[in-house]
């Protein structure tokens, strides 16, 4: 009987034991279970998110703790070298500093920063935590489904998406979400040196696509261009932003190039006509070197700072290279200039295409890294970090507020215009993206070239873009 008894309280101590554990393991399930979604939902991201956001130094949202317990390092993807990028690499260690949670950048060459990315994504790879996004590949992504949403980052609404320029925060919509967030640009500018316009008795820069070509033939001499452009494919996305400027600047916008199926037409009469002022720039008018075929930006910006271009579309990042190099009597900045009716244009407006730079997060890796992976974009989209951007490297901020603080001010030259150009820029996205991107470059060169003509090039261009798209 007593041997019974005791073996029966034996078995009900193992199944009391076993059922604890079991509700312990329960509850650990429980806890590993929980989402993305409902970790963040722990942080009071509404709360003061405004002030929060605009203070001279950014702080994480309230309750952000419990992540640094769980996570001590992410991954990021960064393009390009981090000698190069001088800004990023302080605002890293300031999230550092907050958070305590290590930054490991993983350095891609900026050509193959999107095709390293995709690649990572598309193989579910837990390899970068943050991924790095060029607007023209962020809608493939997004429909991909390989990207976190994040709602909760822009809540409210409009409050935190009106404290950025709307040509970025609305690139990073999709289907009425939010998968990105912007936190740096690069806008369309034309660049200049003032001192060659002065001795040419021009006392202003061009302002309509005429006045361009007529000041490109005073400028154009035997041992310099007048006129420059880039569309090589060392940097792929060239032809689409200079192309993309001059139909801004036409009066074009992103709705007229993409249809309700969301697919981009290029083969119109003002596109035809944009690619037409590029190829007589080069073959008729004789102020823009042939090499625009094989050159990046890079390139451009080096032939003017030795003497042998007097102006050129540009991206602003050379502002930052320029006001350590010159003073201001030297160079300046414009708007691109309005198509003003040429050869039976527009009269446009002051447009131009903006380059913005965004974060995302990849959607299979571990919630709680994803949870790290939101703070360190919180802390990329604040205001000290868009300012490190502009001071530090040129880059253009994209919370217009920053504009404002008096260290920008004092700094950075043709603030003012650049502020004024980042109010009327454009970024069309779309899917198939890098397709589309490659397709403009190779056609449009084509009649850079002289080997086909620009209504031509576009119609091939066109026809190559409708076959990435499923027919209806």
């Amino acid at each position: 009987m007593k041997k019974t008894i005791i073996f029966i309280l034996f078995v009900v101590i193992l199944l009391g034991g076993n059922i604890y554990a079991g509700g312990k393991q329960e509850k650990k399930a429980e806890a590993a279970e929980l989402s993305f979604q409902d970790l963040m939902a722990k942080l009071a991201w509404e709360e003061n998110a405004v002030e929060r956001l605009t203070a001279p130094k950014w702080q994480p949202p309230k309750g952000w703790e419990f992540i640094a317990d769980k996570v001590s390092e992410i991954s990021v993807i960064n393009s390009g070298s981090l000698s190069g990028d001088p800004a990023t690499e302080v605002t890293a260690k300031r999230f550092e500093e907050v958070t305590g949670i290590k930054v490991k950048f993983i350095v891609v060459p900026s050509a193959a920063s999107v095709r390293r990315g995709t690649t990572i994504l598309m193989s579910k790879s837990k390899e970068a935590d943050v991924v790095y996004v060029k607007p023209y590949i962020l809608k493939d992504w997004e429909r991909a489904g390989w990207i976190e949403e994040i709602d909760f980052m822009y809540r409210p609404d409009p409050d935190v998406p009106q404290l950025y320029t709307d040509a970025n925060t609305n690139a990073s919509k999709y289907k009425g979400h939010w998968y990105a967030t912007p936190w740096m640009a690069r806008y369309g500018e034309l660049l200049y040196r003032k001192d060659l316009l002065k001795e040419a008795g021009l006392a202003e820069p061009p302002r309509t696509w005429q006045e361009l070509v007529d000041y490109g033939k005073k400028l154009t001499t035997s041992d310099k261009w007048g006129f420059g452009f880039y569309t090589g494919d060392v940097y792929p996305l060239g032809f689409s932003i200079n192309l993309h400027s001059l139909l801004y600047s036409a009066g074009i916008t992103p709705d007229d190039i993409i249809d309700e199926r969301g697919i981009p037409h290029y083969d119109f009469p003002v596109a035809v006509k944009a690619l037409e002022f590029m190829t007589r720039c080069v073959q008729d008018y004789k102020i823009s070197p042939p090499a625009v075929t094989i050159s990046s930006d890079t390139d451009t910006y080096e032939m003017f700072v030795a003497g042998k271009l007097a102006m050129s579309f540009q991206n602003t990042w050379v502002n930052g290279e320029l006001r350590e190099e010159w003073p201001l009597d030297k160079w300046a900045i414009a708007p691109i200039p309005v198509s003003g009716g040429w050869e039976g244009t527009p009269e446009g407006i002051l447009a131009t295409k903006v380059d913005p730079r965004f974060y995302a997060i990849n959607r299979y890796i571990d919630p709680y890294k994803k949870a790290a992976a939101a703070l360190f974009m919180d802390c990329f989209r604040s205001y000290e970090a868009m300012k490190n951007q502009e001071v530090i490297e040129g880059n253009q901020a994209l919370m217009p507020l920053v504009y404002k603080d008096p260290e920008v001010m004092e700094k950075i030259p043709y603030s003012d215009i650049i502020v004024s150009i980042g109010q009327r820029a454009y970024s069309a996205l779309y899917n198939n993206g890098d397709a589309v991107v490659e397709t403009l470059m190779e056609w449009g060169n084509k009649a850079i070239t002289g080997k086909v003509s620009a209504q031509e090039a576009l119609s091939e261009a066109q026809k190559a873009i409708n076959d990435f798209f499923p027919k209806e």
